[in-house]
């Protein structure tokens, strides 16, 4: 399976703790509460605090696009 991963503390969503999402490619199943292996392979960009949660929609499209350039 190949997606892409952000780690950090959501700045525009005021988290204190840092998370780990991962976002898959093209698949429609269930991974919630799942052990999964993750292997980091390239860094495309630095954590950013966005006006608003379009905002943040639109560059998670981006960044998938970038990660398919690298993996796919």
């Amino acid at each position: 399976m190949n997606g892409f991963s952000y780690f950090g503390k959501r700045p525009t969503l005021s988290n204190i703790e840092p998370v780990l999402e991962n976002h898959i490619f093209d698949k429609d199943f269930d991974l919630y509460n799942k052990r999964i292996r993750i292997q980091f392979i390239k860094h495309i960009r630095d954590e950013i605090k966005f006006n608003s949660i379009d905002e943040i929609k639109s560059q998670l499209m981006q960044d998938m696009v970038r990660a398919k350039e690298i993996l796919l």
